[in-house]
C-alpha cells in the first residue's frame, strides 16, 4: 500500500510514536490540525525522524520563528512549509523570516490557514 500523505488532527492525541513511523512513501505531513504547538526541541526531533527525513510538504503549528528555521534548515527534502506561529503577529514573523532565510525562499501569508505563513523552498 502506498501512503503519500499523513494527517494528524485533534481527535487523537499527538503521539511521539508517530515520528518513529517508517513508511517510505509518505511525502506530506499535515500536523496543523492536531491542536499542538511544536517547540524547538520537538522540531529537531521531527526533522531527524524517518518521516521528517523524507517529508516534502509539512503543515505544522510552532511556538516561535526559530522553530521554522530549524525545520527548513534540517529537513533536506522539504519544498513547502505551511506554518502557524503561536502568536498572531504574522507581519513581524514574515519580515523576520525574509531577513533570516535565503532570498531564494518565497515567504508569504497563507490565506488557507488562519494566521498562516507559507514558505516555498
Amino acid at each position: 500500500m502506498i501512503l503519500y500523505n499523513l494527517n494528524q488532527d485533534d481527535s487523537l492525541p499527538l503521539q511521539t510514536a508517530l515520528f518513529r513511523y517508517t513508511n517510505s512513501t509518505v511525502r506530506e505531513l499535515h500536523l496543523h490540525e492536531c491542536n499542538y504547538y511544536f517547540n524547538e526541541e520537538e522540531c529537531i526531533t521531527l526533522a531527524h525522524s524517518p518521516l521528517g527525513l523524507q517529508c516534502q510538504v509539512l503543515s505544522i503549528v510552532v511556538k516561535n520563528c526559530e522553530s521554522i528555521v530549524i525545520l527548513v534548515q534540517q529537513m533536506n527534502k522539504l519544498r513547502i512549509l505551511k506554518v502557524v506561529v503561536n502568536d498572531e503577529n504574522n507581519d513581524k514573523h514574515i519580515q523576520w523570516l525574509k531577513d533570516y532565510l535565503p532570498s531564494t525562499y518565497i515567504i508569504t501569508r497563507n490565506v488557507n490557514m488562519r494566521n498562516g505563513i507559507l514558505v516555498w523552498i
